[in-house]
C-alpha cells in the first residue's frame, strides 16, 4: 500500500503558519504560499486564521467526487474511473481510481484538526500535484523538558491522496515537516512505523473509511498516542544510572557487524589476525570522546546516566560522523549536511542505528 509523495507529484500551493517547507525541487510554475507574515491575493494572513480559513488559503478546502471514463468507442470504461477536484468554478482531473473508490474529502481533516483546537497549532498544509495529494502537520501544544534545554516536541500529521495511488491517514510523530524531501518519509516509512506503535491509521478510500475518517474527532485520544510514553523513556534513561560493563555492552551490539571483522597486523616479516575490539572501532571510540565533551553533556542530570550514553550516540551519527580528515577539521560541506539530513529522514543506516540504540538504552534502565 504505497502512500509515497514522489516527484510527480510538486507542490502547487501551502500554507504556513510561521515558515514556508523547502521545497525549490518540488515547485513547479505558479506555485503559491501564504505564510501569515505575507499576503494571500488582497487580504492579509490574520495571525490567528481558522484551520478552515488555513486550508482555504492553501486551496486545500475543495471537494472531490467521481465520474465514468470513456473508451474511444464513447462506451464506459469497465476499469475505473475519474476522480475530479470540483471548485466554485472549475472542474478537474486529478485522479484514475478503482471502481470501490470513494472519495475522503479534505473536509474530514478540517474537522480533525477543528476538534483539535487548543491541542495542536497548524504549521503546514502542503497541496501537490493542483489537489492530488494534502498534507497537513501540527504542533502539539504539550511538550516535555528531559532536562534543561532538551525539549521534545510532538506532531501530528495527516494526509489525503485522490490520485488513486494512495491513501488517507494520520499519524503522531517527534518530527516536524521541514522539507519537500520529508514527504516521501512522512506518509511512508513513518506512518508504517507509527501504525506498529498504535500511534498512526492507514486506510484506502472506501465508504467504510469515508465514514471513519468522519468519526476521527470522536476517536482521538491526544494522551493516549504515545507522547507521554516516548517522553517517559527518555526521562527513564535519565533515572538509570549508567555503567561501563552496560557501554560497552551496547556499543558492542550497535557495532557487531564491525567487530565480527579480523584486524590485521604486522609483526617483524608476518601478519598477525586478531580478533576485533571497540578500540578498533573508530565510531566507537568517537562516541566515547563525546560522551565527555558533546552538546548538552553539562546539563543536570545527564552525565553518569544512560541518557549521557543515548545522547553522544545520537550526536555521533547526526553530527560526528566523517568522511575525511579534512572534513573532520573544517567541518562538512552544506551539499554534505543536507545529504546526511535526508537520510535520516529517510531512515537510512544513521537513522536506524539511532533507533537501535534508543532500544538498546531503554534495555537497561530500571
Amino acid at each position: 500500500m504505497t502512500t509515497a509523495f514522489k516527484k510527480s507529484f510538486p507542490i502547487t500551493q501551502e500554507y504556513a503558519r510561521e515558515k514556508e517547507i523547502m521545497s525549490s525541487g518540488y515547485k513547479r510554475q505558479g506555485f503559491q504560499v501564504n505564510p501569515v507574515s505575507a499576503q494571500a491575493g488582497a487580504d492579509c494572513v490574520p495571525e490567528n486564521c481558522s484551520v478552515r480559513e488555513a486550508f482555504r488559503y492553501a486551496g486545500a478546502d475543495f471537494t472531490v467526487a467521481t465520474a465514468p471514463l470513456y473508451l474511444a468507442d464513447g462506451t464506459e470504461s469497465p476499469h475505473g474511473k475519474a476522480a475530479i477536484r470540483c471548485d466554485d468554478h472549475e472542474s478537474a482531473i486529478i485522479g484514475h481510481v478503482g471502481n470501490s473508490w470513494v472519495p475522503v474529502q479534505n473536509s474530514a481533516m478540517i474537522d480533525l484538526f477543528q476538534s483539535l483546537d487548543g491541542l495542536v497549532q497548524l504549521n503546514n498544509i502542503v497541496v501537490t500535484g493542483n489537489g492530488q495529494k494534502i498534507f497537513a502537520t501540527a504542533q502539539l501544544t504539550a511538550e516535555h523538558e528531559i532536562t534543561d534545554g532538551h525539549v521534545i516536541r510532538r506532531y501530528i500529521h495527516a494526509f489525503n491522496d485522490h490520485s488513486g495511488g494512495g491513501s488517507f491517514g494520520i499519524h503522531f510523530s517527534d518530527q516536524n515537516l521541514i522539507c519537500a524531501n520529508q514527504l516521501r518519509f512522512l506518509t511512508g516509512r513513518a506512518m508504517s512505523q507509527a501504525m506498529a506503535d498504535s500511534t498512526g491509521t492507514r486506510h484506502r478510500h472506501t465508504k467504510s473509511v469515508t465514514a471513519f475518517a468522519q468519526n476521527l474527532p470522536n476517536l482521538i485520544d491526544i494522551q493516549n498516542q504515545n507522547f507521554r510514553k516516548s517522553v517517559s523513556e527518555l526521562d527513564a534513561m535519565r533515572s538509570t544510572e549508567l555503567t561501563t560493563g552496560f557501554t560497552r555492552a551496547v556499543l558492542e551490539q550497535l557495532f557487531a557487524k564491525e567487530l565480527v571483522k579480523p584486524v590485521k597486523t604486522k609483526e617483524g616479516q608476518e601478519m598477525i589476525e586478531r580478533k576485533r575490539t571497540l578500540d578498533d572501532v573508530k565510531s566507537a571510540s568517537r562516541i566515547s570522546r563525546l560522551m565527555e565533551e558533546g552538546y548538552g553533556m553539562d546539563a543536570p542530570g545527564v552525565r553518569g546516566t544512560n541518557y549521557q550514553l543515548f545522547q553522544a550516540i545520537t550526536q555521533h551519527f547526526t553530527h560526528d560522523t566523517f568522511k575525511s580528515k579534512e572534513e573532520a577539521e573544517n567541518g562538512m560541506t552544506t551539499e554534505t549536511a543536507r545529504n546526511r539530513l535526508e537520510d535520516l529522514w529517510s531512515g537510512r543506516r544513521n537513522a536506524q542505528q539511532i533507533n537501535a540504540a534508543r532500544t538498546l538504552c531503554l534495555a537497561g534502565v530500571n
